[in-house]
């Protein structure tokens, strides 16, 4: 099997698994909306830690394939469709986490949590996004 499908199939796993545990995530958020808790560190810092456990253990995996991956090279293909198989990844996951950042700020009655939803955000489309962005310079530097 050729080096850069390790790094395709780690990324699919990584972007999916951490999406995954991203709705999960935001669902506990908007069972505190629901329950009319202000969304403070406190609040949030449990949900956090159970979520960053939860992606601990989905990159597991990942991380063994792009080991994997590195072992393997020089890659012998062009690059250019496993890269452009981890960018889709990427995006629909990016998608799909703005989407849920919507419906959790239309969600709120009091817009005072919109920065607490807003970096909620940006910690998953920064976890989402590192194991894709390791496997596309992964593909290029051979």
């Amino acid at each position: 099997m050729d080096a850069s499908w390790f790094f395709v199939l780690a990324s699919a796993i990584a972007v999916y698994g951490i999406l995954f545990s991203f709705r999960g995530f935001i669902r506990e958020v908007h069972k505190l909306i629901e329950k009319g808790e202000e969304l403070s560190t406190d609040n949030i810092r449990n949900l956090q830690s159970s979520f960053f456990i939860k992606v601990a253990m989905v990159e597991a995996i990942p991380i063994i394939l792009l080991v994997l991956g590195f072992m393997n090279t020089p890659v012998e293909s062009n690059p250019l469709v496993p890269a452009i198989l981890i960018g889709a990844f990427y995006v629909s996951a990016l998608i799909q986490i703005m989407v849920l950042k919507q419906e959790t700020i239309q969600l709120q009655e009091n817009k005072s949590s919109t920065s607490v939803i807003q970096t909620l955000t940006m910690i998953g489309l920064t976890l989402t996004g590192s194991i894709p962005l390791i496997s596309i310079i992964a593909l290029y530097m051979s």
